[in-house]
């Protein structure tokens, strides 16, 4: 694996750490949407893991963890709505469209 990859990696892993440690100490909503945001680029980092270490996993996992990726805009949505308010309607339309995406994605063959 690329060094700049792994130092990439590694560093979103400690932010991801620190967020999940700020959660746990005051939990609230706006924590919860930073946690929510990284933990959905945390589930690709775990993917290329399991591609590395246990390729026959992979299939598995990526049927679990695509969703999650797919999820990222309505997330990233909901943490701007904590801070300065987002309509309703878009906030729907944003998640609809991600689950009409990963109800594309999942029926392909």
């Amino acid at each position: 694996m690329d060094p700049t990859v792994v130092l990439f990696t590694i560093s979103f892993l400690i932010l991801f750490g620190a967020a999940l440690w700020r959660w746990i100490k005051r939990p609230g909503p706006l924590e919860l949407s930073v946690l929510a945001v990284f933990g959905a680029f945390v589930a690709l980092f775990v993917l290329s893991i399991v591609n590395a270490f246990a390729p026959g996993l992979a299939p598995v996992f990526r049927f679990l963890l695509i969703p999650i990726l797919y999820a990222q805009p309505y997330l990233v949505l909901r943490l701007v709505d904590q801070i300065q308010p987002v309509p309703l309607i878009v906030s729907r339309l944003v998640l609809i469209g991600g689950v009409a995406a990963v109800a594309a994605l999942l029926a392909a063959p």
